[in-house]
């Protein structure tokens, strides 16, 4: 129990709120997993699959009415009555389904899909809006990662259970497994009603129309936002014209709707699992590597490849292989690369960024792809493919205006001394660390001209303690600026470089103290420099003094770099091994002779 609290960074007494979050995130998230297994396997069973593009019409527009009636409801002062009542209503609407399933018409399984999109929606922003209720800024930092670990384990029990329980029960019986797992979100969020806080007054809260107007406004006056705001209209349209194709296959292959839920279980449950090791153990790397702008590129190349490969052969198995590897690299890269170029806005601004991409842009790229594959029907699928390539091009062509864009609004963040878009909170299921193209302009901005922008990039350079900026940093020691002089040594002590910041002290004592004075050829001192006398010294006793106070300074931070190093190593001092040997000596002026 005391490992798995280590490793979860649990503090003492909040165990049983992180595990009642974590059954919330869990329940919710099997149960849609069942849910839309076995909504999908009736829709494409028994519905015209060739009036599917109607339903992404519908599925834009619906969307965006609730999630305003949503928003509204939850900017109200009450907000925990809606965190206990919006689970219950939505478990009574999946109940609903299960019985309007026993007419077994076309266009019930249509309102279904709907339905199911709309609750999963709903509940996501439910679950985690209680989650940030009950939890402070800090523990939302430590726990979320926790909390998302719970969700996409119970999206893979979900998906993977769908396969054995068909065998047992009839596939519209899986949707109650769905209520009972928004019931159980129901309970956990009566027993934390009171920890729920009331919100602003309903006067102050203007809800998400005013959130959008803002986001707007801010949208319109960024290089990078208004691209990311093409982008995403193009990614919702390359989506769903991937998605129908793989429905109608999946569908041919599987004319029975339990075969057909059976399978897009355990096909969901496939690239979940390998979503989260990717996300896990590729993700970092691929970051620090090539940067986020350019992870997202990859993104709109899996589609470029995706759909030239369909429009070669439109086999089942290479729509299988396409849809995989689209829902994989969104999942485990594209998601968190995508929420990190947000990173260049002010904290205070990010809300209505977020709501406005969500609510305009993201639903406006779902109606415009059901209306493009309404258009596309007439024509021959390998046609319609060539124009998703098409389309995937020049969405590449977009991104890669995208990149210049996040370069300037980072060195924009930086001269105007916001560290957050440069170092990314740390957790223990690896969520994204730093970015190649964020690095890169911290590194540039350690030898701008002004001190202002070098400070904040020490900073930085300091807190994330990467060994790849070791010799920039030392480079920074000869900064003019102390304050770029103190976090260049408290990194590289935090680094293990202690014997680095020894030699250079040692060397600028060398290089700046004054000679002991020599005495004159007639043996006496002499209070003027003369021909028989050397000059008494070759710098000022000012100069000698405040070289003294800095290497004295220098010493003195990496002494406390190296102890707060190893109280951090804590029972593990592998960590702090490097400063073993770091023992501060007092500076004393040399003797005169």
């Amino acid at each position: 129990m005391l490992a798995l609290r280590r490793t979860v960074a649990l503090a003492p007494g909040e165990g049983r709120l992180a595990s009642q979050l974590a059954l919330v995130m869990l329940a919710t998230s099997a149960g849609a997993a069942v849910g839309a297994a076995a909504t999908e396997g009736l829709l494409f069973a028994n519905f015209d699959l060739a009036l599917l593009p109607l339903l992404y019409v519908a599925l834009g527009l619906v969307t965006f009415v609730l999630t305003l009636v949503a928003s509204g409801l939850l900017a109200g002062a009450d907000r925990a009555r809606i965190y206990v009542a919006l689970p219950v209503v939505l478990a009574a609407v999946v109940v609903v389904e299960r019985v309007a399933a026993l007419t077994r018409s076309g266009w019930i399984y249509a309102a279904m899909w709907l339905l199911m999109n709309v609750v999963t929606t709903l509940q996501g922003i439910g679950a985690w809006g209680l989650a940030g209720a009950v939890l402070d800024v800090r523990q939302s930092k430590r726990l979320f990662p926790l909390l998302n670990a719970a969700k996409i384990a119970g999206a893979v029990a979900g998906s993977l259970a769908v396969a054995i329980v068909v065998r047992l029960v009839a596939v519209e019986d899986l949707l109650l497994a769905w209520s009972l797992g928004l019931v159980v979100n129901a309970v956990v969020s009566y027993a934390l009603r009171k920890r729920v806080p009331r919100a602003v007054d309903a006067a102050a809260s203007e809800g998400l129309i005013a959130d959008m107007r803002r986001g707007f406004a801010i949208v319109r006056g960024s290089a990078l936002l208004r691209i990311l705001a093409v982008a995403l209209v193009f990614f919702s349209v390359l989506y769903f014209s991937l998605a129908l194709p793989f429905s109608r296959a999946a569908r041919e292959a599987y004319p029975d709707a339990a075969a057909l839920a059976s399978f897009l279980g355990l096909f969901n449950g496939a690239t979940t699992v390998i979503a989260l090791l990717v996300s896990l153990f590729a993700a970092n790397r691929l970051y620090a590597r090539i940067g986020v702008v350019n992870s997202i590129i990859a993104f709109a190349g899996v589609y470029l490849v995706g759909f030239l490969a369909i429009a070669a052969s439109a086999t089942f198995a290479v729509l299988v292989a396409a849809r995989f590897v689209q829902t994989v690299w969104l999942s485990g890269v594209a998601d968190t690369a995508y929420q990190a170029l947000f990173s260049p806005v002010p904290p205070e601004r990010r809300d209505q960024i977020r709501a406005f991409m969500e609510g305009v842009p993201g639903q406006a790229g779902i109606a415009l792809a059901g209306v493009a594959l309404l258009v596309g029907e007439s024509l021959d699928p390998r046609a319609v493919a060539i124009a998703a390539a098409a389309a995937s091009a020049v969405l590449v062509w977009l991104l890669l205006r995208a990149r210049s864009a996040y370069g300037r609004a980072l060195a924009d963040a930086l001269r105007a001394g916001r560290p957050q878009p440069f170092g990314f909170e740390a957790d223990p299921f690896g969520a994204l660390r730093t970015d190649a193209h964020a690095l890169a302009v911290t590194l540039s901005g350690l030898r701008d001209a002004d001190p202002v922008v070098r400070r904040v990039s020490a900073e930085i350079l300091r807190q994330l303690a990467l060994p790849a900026t070791a010799d920039a940093l030392r480079a920074a020691l000869d900064d003019p600026d102390e304050d770029v002089r103190r976090s260049a040594v408290k990194a590289l002590a935090g680094l293990g470089q202690a014997d680095v910041l020894e030699r250079f002290a040692n060397t600028l004592m060398r290089a700046f103290v004054a000679p002991p004075r020599t005495r004159c050829r007639e043996r006496r001192w002499r209070p003027r420099v003369s021909s028989h006398c050397s000059p008494p010294m070759t710098r000022s006793s000012q100069a000698v003094r405040s070289t003294r106070s800095r290497v004295s300074a220098m010493r003195r931070y990496a002494r406390d770099s190296c102890l707060s190093l190893r109280r951090r190593a804590g029972p593990r001092p592998r960590r702090a091994s490097a400063c073993a040997g770091w023992v501060p000596r007092p500076m004393r002026p040399r003797s005169s002779s």
